[in-house]
């Protein structure tokens, strides 16, 4: 078996390596995380709330929404300012 030495250098190479990984993955997860609009499967979701709880609030003006043929979306910028906005 040979033996290898392990270096000051080859730490801080390795350190830096790690680094720069996660901070690629860091840009790449807040790049994708936050869509503008959401689907009602995904704005449900997002607001830990049934479907039918969903379909209420837009019925009765709660969230606002917007139709584009046969599908609702939902702006997560509005639906943050609601809930900042309605805090107690």
């Amino acid at each position: 078996m040979n033996a290898e030495i392990v270096t000051t250098k080859h730490l801080t190479d390795l350190k830096n390596d790690l680094l720069k990984k996660l901070n690629e993955i860091e840009l790449n997860q807040k790049k994708g995380i936050k869509k503008r609009w959401l689907r009602t499967e995904e704005a449900a979701e997002y607001l830990n709330i049934s479907k039918p709880t969903l379909l209420n609030y837009r019925v009765n003006n709660v969230i606002p929404s917007s139709k584009i043929g046969g599908s609702y979306y939902y702006d997560v910028e509005q639906i943050d300012k609601l809930l900042t906005d309605n805090k107690i």
